[in-house]
């Protein structure tokens, strides 16, 4: 894939280059390297696994955690060791043995890299002390942090306040709570279920129990519960919206037979849109695969051909079917996208 030099502005000194820091690449089963955009064995990131032939599931590798230390997307399992990804290079990561990451044709698997910070840091800006990999200019950043069993706050390293925050407990059988929060409407969601948004449990993992607080320029908040901040050990995936890099936003759905998403700055390359008024799943399209073949990220089931739910990347968005799954009267939406 041919990198644009263009710089885009970030309203941070010496903006981004998209390409430089999020990567889609397709591959074909195990004991292999796979290209990144970025030197992962240097800046670490985040390496999101999909099969997409066999319901394998979603497989989570972080350069924080370090190789070979697995989540599963799709379930309630805890961190595992498995020959998934087992090495950062300068320009590529090297998949293992790990039979649940696919052969049998060529790009049976696709690897969603997300850029990092480099070596994690301590970092005291909340209650809690957590260990950070920050990569400010693009707004992610890899958090981990031991619960403290009390409403505690939590450094992320950013320097604006994330709009999405995925975490996880790594020692113990629990879900995905997900905090979406773009300073207007906010939902508390889990990345592994098709529910949706659960005012009660957005107070409880991202609040005091009664009440959601939402995140500042140097902090998220979990309350007193297993899934954010018990006697466990968690990984937090921060993100924060970088002007043409990332956008996250909401739409109403409608019964037209498509409807446009503006104002994003950019042509995506990854969308994931979830519906947060209803039962829906996590459904991702990607350009490289195409914006007929979703992926579930909740679910392991196979990549789909369904023409009825993506019908374009556009200049400045994208638009979307009449399928209920991504538009319909009545249901309304959550995106996350990437340049």
């Amino acid at each position: 894939m041919a990198i644009n030099k263009k710089r885009l502005m970030t309203g941070v000194a010496g903006g981004v280059t998209p390409s430089e820091h999020f990567g889609i690449t397709l591959f074909n089963g195990n004991n292999t390297t796979v290209s990144t955009p970025f030197n992962a064995s240097t800046e670490g990131g985040l390496f999101w696994i999909s099969n997409r032939q066999h319901a394998n599931g979603n497989f989570l590798i972080d350069s924080v955690r370090g190789v070979t230390q697995t989540l599963f997307g799709t379930d309630t399992s805890g961190q595992v060791v498995r020959q998934s990804i087992t090495a950062f290079n300068s320009s590529n990561v090297t998949v293992g043995t790990y039979s649940s990451i696919g052969s049998g044709g060529s790009g049976t698997n696709v690897l969603w890299s997300w850029r990092g910070g480099g070596t994690a840091s301590s970092n005291s800006n909340g209650s809690i002390t957590s260990s950070v990999s920050a990569n400010v200019d693009a707004g992610f950043s890899i958090v981990t942090y031991s619960g403290a069993s009390t409403t505690s706050t939590v450094g992320h390293g950013l320097s604006a306040p994330p709009q999405i925050i995925i975490v996880k407990a790594l020692n113990l059988n629990a879900g995905y709570p997900t905090l979406f929060n773009d300073g207007s409407s906010s939902f508390g969601l889990r990345l592994n279920t098709s529910n949706a948004s659960d005012n009660a449990n957005k107070e409880a993992f991202f609040g005091n129990g009664s009440s959601h607080i939402a995140p500042t320029s140097s902090v998220f908040t979990v309350g007193n519960v297993d899934e954010t901040n018990q006697g466990y050990n968690y990984v937090a995936y921060c993100w924060t919206p970088i002007t043409g890099y990332s956008h996250f936003g909401t739409y109403d759905g409608t019964d037209d037979a498509t409807k446009s998403i503006t104002g994003l700055g950019f042509t995506p390359r990854l969308i994931a849109i979830k519906c947060h008024n209803g039962s829906s799943q996590w459904n991702v399209l990607d350009s490289v695969r195409g914006v007929t073949h979703p992926l579930e990220w909740n679910n392991g089931t196979a990549e789909q051909t369904r023409s009825d739910f993506l019908v374009s990347f556009d200049s400045d968005g994208f638009t979307v079917a009449g399928d209920d799954a991504v538009s319909d009267a009545g249901r309304s939406f959550i995106y996350l996208a990437w340049a």
